[in-house]
């Protein structure tokens, strides 16, 4: 299997606490973000987020969330506050 590596992007931050190539479970996955897993549920939900169904659990798969969510220009909580604390000074 290839390993892929995020491209370097604001949303390297949460990228960086967990291994790119690793499906994990929703509310790992909105950790990460920092979002609220009601939040990541809506992304997946709305196709912006794709998702793994493996038997009855919903998987993520980290780098895949990474990029779709750079190509919907959808930010975190992590960047949104580094956004307001930049537009204060």
């Amino acid at each position: 299997m290839r390993h892929i590596k995020p491209k370097p992007t604001a949303f390297n931050h949460a990228a960086s606490r967990l291994p790119d190539t690793q499906l994990v479970d929703g509310p790992t996955m909105a950790n990460a973000l920092a979002i609220s897993t009601r939040s990541l549920y809506r992304l997946r939900r709305r196709g912006i987020v794709g998702f793994y169904m493996i038997g009855r659990s919903i998987r993520f798969h980290t780098a895949e969330v990474f990029e779709s969510l750079q190509a919907h220009h959808v930010k975190s909580r992590v960047q949104l506050a580094a956004s307001r604390a930049t537009r204060t000074r």
